[in-house]
Formats: structure tokens, sequence, C-alpha cells
């Protein structure tokens, strides 16, 4: 059997299982849920979708949550762990060392990975928007639920939300106190200690403190180990080195709440949290190379030509360089659990938060709460993103590239090879430095009667933002072949970087928003509610980039001291000023408690904004939703279905900028750039949700998402440039690219968006075991996703028989599991001792793309490696 028809057997075998379980009556999926004490059924979940407390089942939302013991059953720790909990919901670590959670939700992937751009799926902390997409794969502990919002959402969560929003509420101080140390041991030197102090009450106050290290080896080796960078300069970089392997992390964080409750109607919560986490990019790996192309011949040449032990002397600088490196490629589209990345260096990841809430319930029918939040971020990131870095151009290539008679490299990239010999070629990388401030406020008053609910309020949002290169150096390049082996391409002694003039990229985007909301529901009838919703926004955005140019040191030759100053070829700044309207409208009918139809439309958008000198309009998103939620057999089944349509005007997404010079040769440098797509592009689809107790200490679960996503018109020339689908691929020029969007553009398809995601789950808890509370508890995961395209054009040639099986990443299963022992009583001390696995079956799919150009080469991450470990937490 091969191994596509070995993926559509297993994946076959999972849903059969599923379909099983729906025979039997007992299909089930809810994360939140944990096996009930009892035999009355399921236990209720209350949410704060809608801005104040509600049963799950009366929400009219499709909102899945997960409770603070299902966290700790599934080992969620972060946003980037979500992955697989939610239908049609995917998350990913995006490449490029950025600690960007990557989401597709509905058919549409959030990445907001350009300055000063903004994302699709927002992630709230506390009620607190955060702004930054760098970053977002953090943990966080303490986490009490996480609910995970499908389809736009735009009139209580505010701008940013057209495809959905992740919310995630900590846990509140209790007054009891008590205490709790865990600790993890696993494969990849997996380390984790968690420690959490809990006070007492004293007066109004009490509080607690938790500290937590986690540390984990990567799970690819890095063949390019050991190059060492030197990256002395105004921003304290240093040197260097390489790593030994790539994905590790080496975590600290502090979480801490302290909460001030003088009366029942009134208390006020402080939270507090820091974090710092020295970690190495995941590897990214060379997949495929098309020699027949000008960068591909040079590449393959200078690849072949990789002589053990050569030491030659770099004619940049006059200085002896290390031996090259023969590339490791992945031909299959499977982890191999090797990858060159030469300029891949450690990175950095610091982040800081302060929340101020305070709730006052000032009758039994009205009440308020007031958000204030300051947060910060730090992150340092460089990455080799095509798999090929630290290679030497030998004598030996240089000779083979001299001698190169396909026509396919110049003259004048002959003599640059020559004059390069000994240098390392440095091909497709990013280093960049990332700082985000952010201050809100929001005010919020809820109103509840037996004939209305109303929630309103208004909300004030600032963010600073600086992105950049390190200071005197380059921040993207692909093919830059005069690097010698210990410099991050500083200025020479005078001011210049060699022949070639830096890629230098700095943006300061700023954005300001500020807005006011209302929702009203009300009971027309016993069983029938009409709600409706408003949000009015005002955004402003102003920002500076500074693209090319030359870094010059104060004293010829110094790095350090003294004032660089900046010279750049390019400055460019704008001011954005847009009002949105986000509505929501629909009537809920509740026939009995236990269920709830509900239909709605909504409008929703993404703000737009400018980078450099191209301007982007807002997104807009109009959704139809309809939904059941019913739960039956005495509490036992609990079943929530959602089917929905969304059209979204100027959606939003990102691509490499090098294509974009086809058209705007001022804007090439940047390294990503953000597009709108002129005409409508429509998502639609089904999302079910089972969630069942059939026996004593038994809960299954089940859940299927189906979307189909598709563009309603033809993409305009600029996207199709963009997106890579004619200026590169087909090489045409800008008089023929009319042409080139009536016959290709039919044919894009948006990347990493399967239409089928799938989850099935069980869980068992015994009887209480040795005449004792002590547990056995078991659990088991298996989340599917169906086949996914990694490359957009349809039509686009292959330029290689082989990039065929490369066009699609085929179905997958993950399988994730638990084993535990709770509740074990020694001497008034809980203890809980656990075994756990997650891609128990070691999947090896690719999990995010990479390239060079269309056509040139293909680079990919992969599925995180199977992972396993012991934990033991007890507690006090």
């Amino acid at each position: 059997m091969d191994r596509a028809s070995f993926n559509i057997a297993r994946v076959r075998s999972a849903l059969l299982i599923g379909s099983a379980l729906v025979n039997l009556g007992v299909p089930t999926w809810a994360l939140a849920e944990t096996a009930p004490e009892s035999d009355s059924g399921l236990e209720e979940i209350i949410v704060t979708a809608q801005k104040r407390e509600q049963s799950l089942q009366d929400v009219p939302v499709a909102v899945t949550a997960i409770s603070e013991a299902s966290l700790e059953t599934n080992r969620i720790v972060s946003v980037a762990d979500l992955n697989g909990i939610a239908p049609n919901v995917t998350v990913r670590p995006a490449a490029g060392g950025t600690q960007i959670a990557s989401f597709s939700v509905r058919g549409v992937n959030s990445y907001g990975v350009v300055p000063g751009s903004d994302k699709e799926v927002s992630i709230n902390l506390d009620g607190v928007y955060i702004s930054s997409a760098r970053g977002s794969i953090f943990d966080i502990a303490d986490i009490a639920r996480i609910e995970v919002l499908r389809g736009p959402q735009g009139t209580l969560f505010g701008r940013n939300a057209t495809a959905g929003a992740v919310s995630i509420i900590t846990r509140d101080p209790t007054g009891k106190f008590g205490g709790t140390l865990s600790g993890t041991i696993g494969n990849y030197h997996q380390r984790r200690l968690r420690a959490t102090l809990e006070s007492p009450q004293v007066g109004p106050f009490s509080a607690y403190v938790t500290f937590q290290h986690n540390e984990r080896r990567g799970d690819t080796v890095n063949t390019a180990a050991g190059l060492v960078w030197d990256k002395t300069g105004p921003d304290g970089l240093g040197k260097q080195t390489s790593p030994k392997t790539l994905g590790d992390n080496n975590a600290e964080s502090v979480f801490a709440a302290l909460k001030f409750e003088p009366s029942d109607s009134f208390n006020m919560v402080y939270k507090y949290d820091w974090a710092s986490n020295d970690y190495t990019p995941e590897a990214n790996v060379a997949v495929a190379l098309n020699p027949n192309s000008g960068n591909g011949r040079l590449l393959s040449l200078v690849m072949n030509n990789q002589v053990a032990g050569v030491a030659t002397t770099g004619a940049f600088v006059g200085q002896t360089i290390q031996a090259g490196v023969v590339p490791v490629f992945a031909t299959s589209g499977l982890r191999t659990g090797f990858a060159t990345n030469g300029w891949t260096v450690p990175g950095k990841q610091r982040y800081s938060g302060h929340n101020l809430t305070a709730n006052w319930r000032a009758t039994d029918n009205f009440s308020a709460k007031a958000i204030l939040s300051y947060r910060k971020s730090f992150l340092y990131g460089a990455s080799a993103l095509q798999g090929m870095s630290g290679m030497v151009i030998t004598p030996a290539a240089n000779a083979a590239i001299q001698a190169d008679t396909s026509g396919l490299i110049s003259t004048a990239t002959k003599a640059a090879y020559a004059a390069a010999v000994g240098n390392r070629l440095h091909e497709g990388g990013t280093q960049r430095i990332y700082r985000n401030e952010q201050y809100s406020g929001e005010l919020q008053l809820n109103y509840t009667t037996e004939l209305v609910n109303a929630t309103a309020g208004g909300i004030y949002f600032h963010s600073n933002e600086q992105e950049g290169g390190p200071s005197t150096m380059w921040s993207s390049k692909s093919m830059y072949i005069q690097i010698p082996n210990s410099t991050g391409l500083l200025p020479q002694a005078n001011g210049t970087t060699g022949a070639q003039s830096p890629n230098e990229a700095r943006f300061l985007p700023r954005a300001t928003s500020i807005a006011a909301y209302g929702q009203v529901e009300v009971h027309v009838l016993p069983v029938v509610d009409l709600v409706g919703g408003v949000r009015y926004t005002h955004d402003h955005k102003t920002g500076t980039s500074y693209i090319g140019g030359l870094w010059n040191p104060a004293t010829p030759g110094d790095r350090v001291n003294g004032v660089m100053t900046y010279t750049p070829s390019q400055v460019s700044s704008f001011v954005y000023n847009n009002n949105q309207w986000s509505y929501t409208f629909g009537v809920n009918y509740k026939p009995n408690n236990d269920t709830l139809l509900y239909a709605k439309y909504s409008r929703s958008y993404v703000s737009g904004g400018q980078i450099g000198n191209l301007p982007w309009k807002p997104e807009i998103a109009k959704s139809w939703e309809a939904g059941a939620k019913t739960t039956v057999f005495d509490g036992k089944l609990r079943a929530n279905l959602a089917v929905f349509s969304v059209t979204y005007d100027n959606l939003q997404f990102a691509n490499g900028g090098a294509a974009y010079a086809l058209i705007r040769p001022d804007l090439a440098l940047f390294p990503t750039l953000v597009v709108s797509s002129r005409p409508p592009a429509r998502a639609r689809g089904v999302e079910l949700e089972l969630t069942a107790a059939p026996t004593r200490g038994l809960t299954l679960g089940a859940n299927l998402g189906y979307t189909n996503f598709k563009f309603l018109g033809p993409l305009n020339g600029e996207v199709l440039s963009i997106a890579g689908l004619c200026g590169t691929e087909f090489a045409l020029n800008l008089p023929t690219l009319g042409a080139c969007e009536i016959a290709q553009s039919k044919n894009y398809r948006n990347t990493l968006t399967p239409k089928i995601t799938s989850n099935l789950w069980a869980q068992w808890e015994s009887e209480p075991l040795f005449n004792a509370d002590t547990r056995l508890s078991i659990r088991l995961d298996a989340q599917i996703k169906s086949s996914m395209r990694i490359d957009a054009n349809l039509d686009a040639p292959l330029p290689q028989p082989g990039w065929a099986a490369l066009e699609t990443v085929p179905s997958t299963l993950i399988l994730n599991g638990r084993i535990a022992l709770s509740d074990i009583q020694m001497g008034g001390i809980n203890t809980t001792l656990a075994l756990w696995g997650r891609n128990i079956t070691d999947d090896k799919h690719i999990q995010f793309p990479g390239g060079v150009g269309a056509g040139v080469e293909r680079s990919a991450s992969f599925q995180q490696a199977r992972t396993y470990g012991v934990d033991l937490t007890v507690k006090f």
C-alpha cells in the first residue's frame, strides 16, 4: 500500500469509528466536559461569548469552550495547542522564527505578518485584545477557560474578528490557602516545573502567584550548526552561533493575581504576567529545487561543489572561512529530522502585561465592568527560510559557474560569484527585531430584566510597533553571496556593505482605535427573542517606513561606539483614517429549556492600512448563520449544529515581496506584503459538535467541520503578481498581465485550509480505587484533517515532475492520549501521576510551506515529532 492510500485508509477508519458512535446513539464532543460525577448527565458549561455569563447552550454563537480540567488533560498550554480542538479551526506556527500563530478558520487564513496589518482572528486575554501577531505563541499559566468563537464577532469583540475570536480567561484568586507543584519529564529533554502558592483571604484581599519553567530540545538536527555570525552592534546581539537543534524552547514565566473584594457587590482584580523564552526557530527544510531556473541553477552548482574540509580565503574581508555544508532535502515531503539552517540562530521573546478589572453589581438588574490594560513585547528572530543556507562559494563551485553554458546565468552574475569565492551563499532568510507596546481601556454596562438583556460599552485602544532588521544590518534577503562567515552584514570602514546595498526595511506603525457598542436581546414572546447589536469604530493609523540606504558609524569601522546614523534611500509616511460599522441581527427560538434554534446576519471588518506606498482597504465580512443547540436523554447527549455562509470583500492576505518588483519596483524590498482581493470571496459550510455521557464515568465526543471556500471572480493583476501566479510562474511582463489574469486567476486557491476537520475522543474515569478517592482515567483524541493545498494556483506548470507530490498535503490523523491516576491521598497531599503522548503515530507531513520564488525552490516546516512524558502533580 502506498503512502497516499495508507493515509486515506486511516482517515476512512477514523471516520467509520465516528459513524459507529453516531449509530450507537452516543456521538459526543465538547472539550469543556469531564466525566460526570453522577448519572444525571453532562455538566453545564458557562461561557462569556456575549460579554456576560451564560450557559453554552443558551448562546446563539458557534463556540467551543475548553475548561480548566480539559486544558490539563489535553496539555493545552499555549494558543498553538488549539489545533484541531474546534471544527473548521487549525492552528500552526508560521515560518521564520516569528512565534506567530497562523490560524485557519472557516476557510480563511489569519496571519497578520505584515507590519501594521491586522488579522482575521482576534486573540483576547481577560477581555483585552492582543494586537501583535508576532509573539502570539506564548505560555499562560492559570487558564480557567478558553473559548473559541467561529464566524464574524465584530459587534462585541470589535474589529479584526471576521473569521472568529479566541478568548482566554485566567482564574481569579479563591481566597483558600493552598499550593500546587507539578513537574514533567519527557523525550527531547522535556522539563517542565510549575509552582503555585495561593494565599488565604485576608480581609478583602486574596492572591496567588505561579512560576513556570518549560524547556524542550528541538526535534530536528541542524546540519549547518556551529557557524558563528558576528552581529555586534547597537542592539547588543554580539556573536551568535547556529544551533545544533531546531525547535528548542527554554521559557520561564510568572503569573500573579491580587483580588480586592470589600463587598459582595464590588471587586477589583489585578493580574500581572511576565515571560521570557530563549528559543530556536522551527526547522525549514528544502523539499524541491528547479535547476532549470537561474537561481536554481546557481544553487545546484554551489551545492554539488561543497568540498569536505575546504578552507578558503574570503575575498570580501580577507578572512578564513569555515567549510560549507551540503543541504539536506526532504524530497518526499515528510519530516526527516534534519535541516540545513546555517543562518538560523537562537531567538529571544520577552513579554509582560498588566490588567486591572473592576466589577460592580449596582442592583440585581444592573452591573458594570471596567478593564484597564498595558502590555509590551519584544522579539528577535533570525531564520533560514529556505533550508539551504551555510554553503560556501568554493573554488570548485566558482569554476562550475564560470563554465556553465545553460544561458541561465548572466555574465554579471558570473563575475559577482568569481569575486565572492570563500564567502557564504545566503539563500532566503530573515532577521527581525520587533517591539510592541499597547494600551487599552474598556467600560462595559449590562442590564437584565425578564423582558430584555442589554450590553453597552466603549473602548479605547492604542499600539506602537517597531520592526526591522537589527541596527546596521539587513532585515531580509534572498541569494546574497557576499556574506563573510563572521558578520551579520555590517557596514565596512566606509559605511558601505560591499557591492550590494543592504535590504534594509524598518517600519514604525502606530494605531489608535475608539469604539462604542451595544447589543440588545428582547424577549418578544415566551419562546422567541430578537437580537440586535451595533458597533461604531474609528481607526486612526500613522507610520513611517525606511527602505534601503546605508548605516554610517560615527567612527569608520566602529560598530558599537558613537552614534550610528542611517541614510535611507526611501522614506514613506502615511496617515490612515477610517470609520466602520459592525452589526448583527438575529432571532432565537427556545421552545423548551433544552433546545435553542437561532438565525442571524452579521457584518464585521478587519482594519485597512498602509505600508510604504501600498495602501489596502478594510476587509468586510457579511455572514448568514443558523444553528441548533439541544440537550436530550436527561442531559446525557448534547448536540450543537451551525451552518454558515460568509462573503468577504477585500480579503486581506500576505505573500512574499519578491514578485512584487514586477509592477512596483519601489516596494520589492518588503519582506512580505498584504493585499486585498478585489472580487469577493465566499466561505460556506457546516459544523457539528456532539457530546454524550452514556454511562457513569464515560464521556465521548466528536466534532465535524466542512468549509467550501472560493473566489467569486477573477483576481486583479496586482494581486496575481504579488501572489506569484503570473509574474514569476509564467514570466509574463506587465502589458500581458491582463491575459494571465483571465486565463489563470479562476483557478487560484486558498492554501493551508482543509475542507474537512474532525476530532473524535473518548474519556473514561473509574470508580474510586483501593477504598479511597483515587481514580484511574484514560483519554484518547484523534484529530483528522482532509488534504489541503500548499500551492495556490492549479494551472501553474510544474518545473520538475517530482513537484507534483508537493502541491498538496494529504489527509492526516494525529493521535494524542493520556493515562492518569488522580486524587492519590498522601498525608493531606493530593497527588496525580499521568503518562501522556502527543502525535503518537509520529505524523511527518508538511505543516507550513515556503519558497524563494515560484518555480525555483520549495521548502517547508513539518508537524512536530512524537512527544511523550510523565507528569507528577501534588496539591495541598
